[in-house]
């Protein structure tokens, strides 16, 4: 009988400490709970096209906002009633650098200078994402900052967009030899038999 009682007990303990925990667990969201609710894809809140590590910076005010149903508008955006970016501002705050280099010369993804893409395509492209590139969702850009950014990406592609880095060959003078003839410059001479 006491065997009986203290298993009883046992039970009891566990079926009320069980009701304890779920009614105070809270829900976690994980990725695809995320990204139903806020009907986003990873991009908009990670750098991480695949999602995980580093936030962007919507990422970031989503959070400090205490992650609503819907991801907030990048700073300076027509829907927060501030000024539209150009084509280049966009393409660097949607990092798209990151991934397509930073005139569309392509690296982790592809290329974006080589051929200029309708404007449709773009658009889709930057909304739904493709292959390994999540989308921003809809509600990432303004109309108006669509059309800027589709602007820049088909300039890009027809190769009117050109770093403004400069990279300068530093020219050293030539290298000198000696030899029996003295000394002479090494690219050009066969003074010394070749050497």
């Amino acid at each position: 009988m006491r065997k009986l009682l203290n298993s009883v007990f046992w039970i009891g303990l566990g079926v009320v400490a069980g009701l304890v925990v779920a009614g105070t667990w809270t829900t976690t969201h994980a990725y695809p709970e995320y990204g139903t609710r806020t009907g986003e894809q990873c991009t908009a809140c990670h750098v991480n096209p695949a999602g995980g590590g580093p936030r962007t910076l919507r990422g970031l005010l989503w959070l400090a906002q205490g992650k609503p149903d819907t991801v907030p508008p990048l700073p300076g955006s027509t829907a927060t009633g501030i000024e539209a970016l150009d084509g280049a501002g966009l393409f660097e705050k949607l990092e798209c650098s990151r991934c397509h280099g930073l005139t569309g010369e392509g690296g982790i993804g592809p290329a974006l200078n080589d051929a200029e893409l309708d404007g449709a395509t773009l658009t889709d492209v930057i909304v739904s994402g493709t292959g390994s590139m999540k989308g921003y969702g809809p509600t990432a850009l303004s109309t108006s900052e669509m059309e800027v950014l589709v602007a820049y990406l088909q300039a890009m592609g027809r190769g009117e967009i050109k770093s403004a880095i400069i990279l300068q060959k530093r020219l050293l003078p030539p290298a000198q030899l000696s030899c029996n003839a003295g000394p002479v410059d090494a690219p050009a001479s066969t003074a010394c038999g070749g050497n």
